[in-house]
């Protein structure tokens, strides 16, 4: 009696470690689907890749080589979608950046008919290239420098005042710290804003956009593979979308790979 009720421990004790023994870190995963990669074997290197970014969905390297191998493939909107994931991780990941503006020459349409948006430009320019903590790191210092500079101007102008002395000239050099500090604030701020914006990228040839979450819906306007959108809202397996600047229609949830998603869907 005591035997049977020990053998079942010990084999689940034993299966446990022999499985602890022969897991894989996300960085050997990855080691390995470099080397199958480099071996051409595009199959075992998307199943590391795939295994990998299951254990750490943010590796942003690993996101970016599954999205060679989707380029490869000819998946151009998954691979574009797989890049746009790792610059929402490391906005200043230059590799993906790269790959995506030489991908989207291979695309059927890279953009359709739209109205250019202050904010869309801020965000190319200023916001998509640099990470929050920049901006938030030099508003701090550009804060303490300004502060610093207008305390020592007034404390300066209330000792002339006292000692009946000429008052110092007005504080430029302060000023322009002010004035950077609210910049920088406000580029911030954006920032933050813009990173609780959910965009996503058509991964599908061809989409048409509905006026209503179904099939029976009217078509509104077509959206290609490789578009970036941002997801307004969901209902069940269909996604609101807008493309910037453009219109506002829904297109199942399938057709869009969303930058909030896990590498493999």
């Amino acid at each position: 009696m005591r035997f049977t009720l020990i053998f079942p421990l010990v084999f689940t004790v034993a299966a446990l470690w022999t499985g602890a023994a022969f897991a894989q870190t996300p960085d050997e995963l990855f080691s390995s689907g470099v080397a199958t990669f480099q071996k051409k074997d595009l199959k075992s290197a998307r199943a590391s890749f795939e295994a990998a970014l299951k254990l750490d969905p943010s590796h942003v390297v690993t996101l970016f080589d599954l999205g060679l191998i989707e380029s490869q493939e000819g998946h151009n909107g998954r691979a574009i979608a797989l890049w746009r994931k790792a610059l929402a991780l490391a906005p200043e990941f230059r590799p993906a950046r790269e790959a995506i503006e030489y991908a989207r020459t291979k695309l059927e349409r890279a953009e359709i008919s739209h109205e250019v948006e202050t904010w869309e430009q801020l965000r190319e320019t200023a916001l998509a290239n640099t990470v929050l903590e920049k901006y938030l790191g030099i508003a701090v210092v550009l804060f303490f420098l300004s502060a610093w500079l207008l305390l020592g101007f007034f404390g300066a102008r209330r000792r002339a005042l006292l000692d009946e002395k000429p008052l110092p000239g007005f504080p430029v050099v302060a000023t322009l710290f002010a004035s950077a500090w609210v910049v920088f604030s406000g580029l911030a701020i954006a920032k933050a804003i813009d990173m609780q914006e959910l965009r996503g990228t058509v991964v599908t040839k061809k989409i048409e956009a509905r006026s209503t979450p179904d099939q029976a819906g009217t078509p509104l306007f077509d959206l290609y593979e490789g578009l970036e959108v941002i997801v307004r809202q969901t209902s069940g397996d269909w996604f609101q979308v807008t493309y910037p600047g453009g219109s506002t229609g829904w297109v199942p949830r399938s057709s869009v790979f969303t930058t909030a998603d896990q590498a493999v869907q």
